[in-house]
């Protein structure tokens, strides 16, 4: 009956085109592939309008925080000029008075350092034996290895039949975590009283923040494995609270929730504006899905709807998108689909402009760290000598480059064609091979089956033998060693190895092994999916992803990011778990939260705004609201700056132009002329000129010749400055010139 006619088919395309599948396991199979379609295409199409209304008001935001900071440097340097104008000194407050007497005593001795050091800063070197240790950063490192083994020991405690050394292990890293929170604690209100912190510590949430990570466990004994007699619901909660804490300590090295309140304080107006507006809509909606769905002849629905503030549960959960439950009047219908239309650009844009202002926050001021990582790398190394070269190995290089070698000849390319040809087949062969059919075997179909894998897997043989045979010659490897220890080299072996060592089952020394590749011949199978991973030969995209990650700038960003992605993870499931494992109406909800490591997958697809669940408590239903207003959205943080980052790979790339100057990412050979030379990491060059190919000549400096690198190398540069005319290129001289400029630069000529 719901797909009876046009128009109530419509509504749940519509409820699809939101991004909601909630009869897809009664869809045939035509309507699933319909189904497939919608997601891929038509979810974009629809989520433009809202994403344009999103995009509007961050500008709108980015250019109030520009406007707001112009103002403060005027202020600041209207300041400055009153101070200098004025007769008499600056006026010092008492606080000020007490730092400048104290300055002195700060810079001596360790008690004065010890702030810095507890806060993780890198200005404390210790000059041991080994080598110099800067203090700050190994107290960072030793944090966080205790804190992630606290928290791994809190989320284990349910689980039974852990090894007894890695129960004694994890109790142990508790421990240590315990007295380190603690001498922390000590330490830090010592120094309060003499006065040798710059802001108050008992007044700020950084000693609640401490206290939260070691008093729970002296009040119940967690930390030293002693039971407890406190009520089951009072040790629960004492014990997330302080694991909390513990990885809230972690703030001090990642500096992520303090973004959420400098861009509070920069966008105070828009959010209060938006968030007002996305107030005022949920209330309407609200009272409107009551009024249409309180009498629905559906039980299953009419239950969410008996009252305005039940009502207003589900209407939260349809204005940012989702839509657990279709089966509607035709009042709530035409709301719902009004509200996926219209009011969701408008519900989720306070959230959406949190996470993305914090996703811009990290990348504008990461970009002020990259001229010091380049004055790091402008102390370039000697370059290496010559690597090896064969006549026959680059030959049989420039076969296996295909279309991406610098002049890549028709057995290249063709070779290309049948590799990429030969690793769909192979994974399409093994999906098909999954479908279990008896009579597979002895038909056509089956026998051809077998001919394409004896095929494909000798076709594959031969690459690996030619990859092997090149390894000496080829860029990244220069060894056959490195090569079978690689990723690809892997991957190559252990998708042709079980084929060939289930024929000797009958030999001594490899039966064993071929008896196990042939009893798991199925699973082996599947590890041929890997190969298309192995395409990346031929088309740069793993290797732009492991570029986008090698950069010190996005690992500073993912790292920060994911502290709070996962510190806003664990604290979402505490208290989640502490909400829903006393339900007293639901034993199965019971059960899905009775841990904290219970409730995290379920919390996880949460906080990536899907809800399959929606028989909440009333206290569930509040910190659900908690992570829809403040949490959601940053888990996906990590996914923007890859993305963000594998653009600037390619944005960088296509700007390599004649007249620019680019800098080298990592060490590379780049071969010319049977000649390779190595171009170390940080070393920069002026691009002369760009040949048909895409190759560019580059003038490297301390190379002394111009060298040409191929487009398929162009990941490995990053362009510096903007383009510039190009002066025409000089003849090299012969070295009897050089002899003679020499002989005339000499003393006394």
């Amino acid at each position: 009956n719901r797909m009876e006619s046009i128009p109530n088919a419509m509504y749940f395309c519509l409820v699809n085109l939101f991004g909601e599948f909630p009869l897809m396991d009664r869809h045939s199979r035509g309507s699933r592939a319909v189904c497939a379609f919608v997601a891929l295409v038509g979810q974009v199409l629809l989520g433009v309008p809202c994403g344009l209304l999103g995009g509007a008001f961050q500008v709108h935001a980015e250019e109030r925080a520009e406007q707001r900071a112009v103002e403060n440097s005027s202020k600041e340097a209207s300041r400055e000029g009153s101070v200098m104008g004025s007769d008499g000194p600056p006026e010092v407050s008492g606080r000020e008075t007490q730092s400048r007497r104290l300055g002195g005593r700060r810079n001596q001795g360790l008690a004065a350092k010890m702030p810095r050091i507890m806060d993780g800063k890198s200005d404390c070197v210790w000059e041991s034996s080994l080598g110099p240790v800067d203090l700050g950063e190994a107290y960072a490192l030793l944090m966080k290895v205790l804190v992630t083994g606290s928290v791994l020991r809190f989320l284990m405690a349910p689980l039974e039949g852990l090894p007894g050394s890695v129960e004694f292990f994890l109790r142990l890293v508790d421990c240590t975590t315990f007295f380190m929170c603690f001498g922390e604690f000590v330490i830090r209100a010592a120094l309060e009283r003499r006065g040798l912190l710059r802001k108050p510590y008992f007044a700020t949430a950084w000693s609640l923040i401490d206290l939260a990570a070691f008093v729970p466990a002296v009040f119940l004994a967690r930390s030293f494995g002693v039971s407890s007699n406190a009520p089951r619901w009072l040790v629960d909660a004492l014990g997330s609270i302080m694991i909390v804490g513990r990885a809230l300590k972690l703030e001090r090295f990642y500096h992520g929730f303090r973004i959420f309140r400098r861009l509070a304080d920069e966008n105070s107006d828009v959010f209060f504006a938006t968030g007002l507006l996305a107030l005022f809509l949920w209330l309407v909606c609200s009272v409107l899905m009551y009024l249409c769905e309180r009498e629905n002849p559906n039980e299953e629905t009419r239950k969410y709807y008996t009252s305005v503030p039940a009502s207003m549960w589900l209407t939260m959960l349809n204005l940012t998108g989702e839509c657990p439950l279709c089966d509607y009047t035709l009042g709530g219908r035409w709301i719902i689909g009004l509200m996926g239309v219209v009011a969701v650009g408008f519900f989720t844009i306070p959230f959406g402009l949190m996470s993305n202002g914090f996703e811009s926050y990290l990348e504008d001021h990461e970009d002020n760290d990259d001229d010091d990582d380049e004055e790091e790398q402008d102390e370039v190394g000697p370059l290496a000598a010559a690597a090896p070269t064969d006549p026959t190995k680059l030959l049989c290089l420039r076969l296996l480059q295909g279309s991406s070698a610098n002049t890549p000849s028709p057995a290249a390319v063709f070779f290309e064609r049948v590799a990429v040809t030969a690793s769909v087949l192979s994974v399409g062969q093994t999906l098909h091979r999954s479908v279990r059919s008896p009579s597979l075997a002895d038909s056509t179909l089956g026998r051809t089956d077998a001919v394409m894998e004896w095929a494909t897997v000798l076709f594959f043989t031969l690459e690996f033998l030619l990859r092997f045979y090149t390894a000496p010659v080829t860029p990244g490897y220069w060894s056959r060693r490195r090569y079978l220890l690689s990723a690809a080299g892997i991957v190559d072996l252990l998708t042709i190895g079980p084929f060939y060592l289930v024929g000797f089952k009958k030999t001594a020394l490899l039966g064993g092994v071929a008896e196990f590749c042939d009893r798991h011949d199925e699973e082996l199978r599947l590890l041929r999916v890997l190969r298309l991973g192995l395409l990346d030969h031929y088309v740069p995209s793993v290797r732009l992803l492991r570029q986008v990650f090698r950069r010190p700038c996005i690992q500073r960003q993912l790292a920060v990011a994911s502290y709070v992605g996962v510190t806003t993870w664990l604290t979402a499931s505490c208290l989640l778990s502490l909400a829903e494992r006393w339900d007293p109406d639901d034993d199965e909800q019971r059960d899905r939260f009775a841990s904290v490591l219970a409730a995290a997958p379920f919390v996880l697809v949460h906080l990536t705004g899907d809800y399959p669940l929606i028989d909440y408590t009333l206290v569930a239903k509040l910190v659900h609201f908690c992570m829809i207003v403040l949490m959601s959205g940053f888990v996906a943080v990590p996914a923007g700056i890859v993305a963000n980052g594998l653009q600037k790979e390619l944005d960088d790339a296509k700007d390599i132009e004649a007249g620019v100057i680019v800098r080298v990412l990592e060490d590379f050979f780049s071969s010319t002329s049977g000649r390779a030379v190595e171009l170390k990491k940080g070393q920069r060059g002026k691009v002369w000129w760009i040949n048909d190919a895409g190759d560019a000549l580059i003038d490297f400096e301390k190379l002394g010749a111009r060298q040409w690198v191929s487009k398929d190398a162009f990941e490995k540069l990053a362009v510096e400055d903007e383009a510039m005319p190009v002066p025409p290129i000089a003849p090299t001289p012969s070295p009897s010139a050089l002899r003679a400029r020499e002989l005339l630069a000499a003393p006394g000529v």
